[in-house]
């Protein structure tokens, strides 16, 4: 089962493996290295990813909304030549039910498909790109039947938050000179018979609203939106933190510059580690008081998707750590594989278990 890589230097020799076409390989020798994969407190859930799932495809487990997903492609290879091709495939979208250990076929798509969310109370697609339309579509029942979505701006791009049953979009709004004049905050209901934008909020100050990541986002556990100000004259950031959907709004700072940041059930979180210290910003909507603390580890090490009620998970030279405000650091557990190389990459904390990917799925208990 070994094949030769392409070459770099100019010939191309490809020996399938699998089926398909090579690429670049590390070999290790037999005894080389301990046998078990990872440590004993773990177990490998490969064995129950969904059928046809073989290592014949590159494993894809992502973390969405708090949930774990496996895609499986079929089709995904064709050689033409001497390159390959994966414009024509079929996606088979899983998601892993934490209470029955069960993978569930929740949606089939192709190649320039729709993009998709899918949280607990919505599943929401639309088509990103030059003079689409922005709209799309919401499905309360999980897929059984759709509602449209009106578009709001001529947008193609615009970036959407979605929060429990309820979209959320910034506009820019410019003057006949191209000049910033207001960043508006606009709202629709997807649970509402005839769903429509309605305008919550104008700020007059340039800022944008946090997002985990791009595109479509959902809120986090604290059903929080934030807009963050750009700071004036090298002054401090000012945020604007809404919990009624962006009804009302409080104001407050944002200390964390361009920092990491997530959400914790009653905040939020931001980390700056581009000083000389690591700080640490916790933020409580309910007192609307931020407070800073000095950890020992950098944005790069935390698990951003885990959920821990008052505090974060990092990992540090292959173990599991916890960090909460009145107790500091706690280490959990080694997650580091006994093969030559690290873990490849801690999933999250979900359900009261640790999941890794390391050629395969493994989870363990937390203590």
């Amino acid at each position: 089962q070994l094949f030769l890589a392409p070459s770099r230097n100019g010939s191309e020799v490809t020996v399938p493996i699998y089926g398909l076409p090579g690429c670049y390989v590390t070999l290790y020798r037999q005894g080389s290295f301990a046998p078990d994969l990872m440590p004993s407190h773990f177990e490998n859930m490969t064995d129950d990813l969904p059928t046809p799932f073989t290592f014949t495809q590159t494993p894809s487990i992502g973390v969405e909304n708090q949930r774990l997903w496996h895609v499986d492609t079929e089709g995904a290879w064709k050689t033409y030549g001497r390159r390959t091709e994966s414009s024509e495939h079929v996606n088979y979208n899983y998601r892993l039910d934490f209470d029955t250990d069960a993978w569930e076929l929740i949606r089939t798509t192709s190649y320039n498909d729709l993009s998709y969310v899918t949280t607990e109370a919505l599943v929401y697609r639309r088509a990103f790109g030059t003079n689409v339309d922005n709209g799309g579509e919401v499905s309360l029942d999980q897929g059984e039947t759709w509602k449209r979505i009106p578009r709001l701006t001529d947008d193609g791009w615009i970036q959407t938050i979605v929060l429990g049953t309820t979209l959320v979009r910034e506009v820019t709004k410019q003057n006949a000179n191209n000049e910033f004049v207001g960043k508006e905050i606009w709202t629709l209901d997807a649970s509402a018979e005839a769903p429509s934008w309605m305008l919550q909020e104008t700020f007059l100050q340039d800022g944008y609203l946090l997002m985990h990541g791009a595109n479509t986002s959902v809120a986090g556990a604290a059903q929080l939106l934030t807009y963050v100000a750009h700071a004036v004259d090298s002054g401090p950031a000012q945020s604007y933190v809404s919990s009624d959907v962006g009804g009302t709004w409080m104001t407050t700072e944002w200390p964390c510059g361009g920092g990491a940041w997530w959400d914790h059930p009653t905040g939020l979180v931001c980390l700056d580690d581009s000083r000389q210290r690591n700080l640490l910003f916790w933020y409580e909507a309910a007192t609307n008081a931020w407070t800073e603390y000095t950890v020992t580890f950098d944005a790069t090490a935390v698990v951003d998707d885990a959920s821990l009620d008052g505090g974060v998970y990092f990992v540090r030279d292959g173990a599991l750590w916890s960090w909460q405000p009145e107790t500091g650091e706690t280490s959990l557990m080694e997650v580091e594989s006994s093969f030559p190389f690290k873990v490849s990459r801690v999933l999250g904390v979900f359900s009261g278990h640790v999941y890794v990917e390391h050629f395969g799925l493994w989870r363990a208990p937390l203590p």
